[in-house]
């Protein structure tokens, strides 16, 4: 393995940092790189934890050999053999309800392992290609595992039952059907999906039924990624759902297996990620539940989508899709932080440092930092559709996780590239004054 720029001080690395991010800004944020390190394995997924019943957080690195590796403090510490193929995704739950937090696995051949208490627990094959898992939230307080594959099958399971449920992303043309004469094309009339649909060529393949009219087919139809949302609906009841993301500039909403809606979007979505990113919008959220003091909702909830046309989009709680960020390069990879999480010293632009970096957390922190990267030597992040951070790599970023990953009480976002390094990231907040 090859150790570089290890250093475990403040060291200062705005030279790294582009210098156009604007000045005007509330605050901007400078990456300091705290870990670099080149594995001698090929891996896909990090994530980072609290594993079993330690309360330690953990480094869990997937590899292309179907194990799972476990570092603590920078240490490999354990192995964890799934006995299948390339690992593509984690996630931690307490499956079992005990109060042990177990390891969730999904290969590339359809495996779903669960280990408790570094055993497998259970172990099932899905379907095709595992591309995301979820822990989904239920309004009842009790839960599912959400799985999307390769092909196109969503299957919500718990350990040792029957599949809870099934559902299959529609065809091109059954979502286009659902489309029409329908409030969320109406409220989405900016998005020309048959023009977008027309130009994806190296995805979509034009046909011709039996009358010569043109027919849209696409095969190969799979899921990206999957989230869970807790959604509040018009009477302020809270509801929860799955939103799905495919290789189609479609995002589908479902609810126990049952489609709710798809939504057109201006590109095929790559990424999402959930919470509140923006109030600088035009749809019905600057009036939902946060300015209503019956609600037990504070923020609305908004859905950030990375799109393979280089933009970052807002899905509003109304389901009207807004154009957030013009990145230029598809992005691949979206993440959120809030400003209270980032605990380490303030540095303004006097150079005085100031040890109380939360002073300004009551108007700050209701809107989420999104982090993003792609097809970039970066990563972007963006407070309230204004650029705060472009931080330089030396490689594309394909995996990322936020967390302490170094037990001292600071979140950092941990990377894994292309050139198959991970390294860690530690942010601070600059003030500007």
């Amino acid at each position: 393995m090859d150790y570089f720029n290890v250093n475990n001080n403040n060291v200062d690395s705005s030279n790294k940092t582009n210098s156009n991010i604007n000045q005007s800004n509330k605050f901007n944020i400078k990456l300091v790189s705290k870990y670099k390190k080149r594995l001698d394995y090929l891996f896909n997924v990090l994530l980072v934890g609290e594993i079993f019943k330690s309360t330690n957080k953990h480094l869990l690195v997937g590899t292309a050999d179907g194990k799972i590796k476990v570092y603590l403090n920078n240490e490999e510490i354990e192995v964890l053999e799934t006995k299948g193929s390339s690992i593509q995704d984690l996630e931690l739950l307490d499956t079992t309800k005990f109060g042990s937090i177990d390891v969730i696995s999904g290969d590339s051949n359809g495996n779903m392992v669960i280990f408790s208490n570094h055993q497998i627990l259970y172990r099932d094959t899905i379907n095709g290609s595992i591309t995301s898992i979820i822990n989904h939230q239920l309004a009842n307080g009790d839960f599912n595992l959400v799985v999307g594959d390769s092909l196109g099958l969503l299957t919500a399971i718990k350990p040792h039952q029957n599949a809870l449920w099934r559902f299959k992303i529609p065809t091109i043309n059954q979502t286009l059907n659902t489309l029409e004469d329908t409030d969320i094309k109406r409220i989405n009339s900016h998005i020309n999906i048959e023009s977008i649909i027309g130009k994806d060529q190296d995805n979509i393949n034009s046909i011709t039924d039996d009358n010569s009219n043109l027919k849209l087919q696409q095969p190969s139809l799979h899921i990206r990624q999957i989230k869970s949302v807790q959604g509040y609906d018009i009477y302020n009841n809270k509801f929860h759902y799955v939103i799905i993301c495919e290789n189609a500039p479609f995002i589908h909403i479902v609810d126990h297996g049952k489609r709710l809606c798809s939504i057109p979007t201006p590109s095929p979505v790559n990424c999402m990620s959930v919470g509140y990113f923006t109030n600088s919008i035009t749809s019905n959220d600057k009036l939902s539940p946060r300015e209503n003091k019956n609600s037990a909702n504070t923020t609305p909830t908004q859905i950030a989508l990375g799109c393979e046309n280089g933009y970052i989009y807002i899905l509003t709680q109304d389901f009207k899709i807004e154009p957030y960020y013009q990145v230029g390069y598809p992005v691949t990879l979206l993440n959120k932080i809030k400003y209270s999480e980032i605990n380490n010293k303030t540095i303004n632009n006097n150079n005085n440092n100031n040890n109380n970096s939360n002073n300004n957390d009551n108007y700050i922190d209701d809107i989420d930092i999104l982090i993003c990267t792609g097809y970039f030597h970066s990563i972007k992040m963006y407070y309230n559709k204004n650029l705060i951070c472009d931080h330089s790599l030396d490689d594309w970023v394909y995996t990322l996780s936020i967390g302490e990953v170094e037990n001292n009480g600071d979140k950092t976002i941990v990377v894994g590239k292309l050139d198959n390094s991970i390294e860690y990231l530690k942010p601070i907040i600059i003030i500007n004054k």
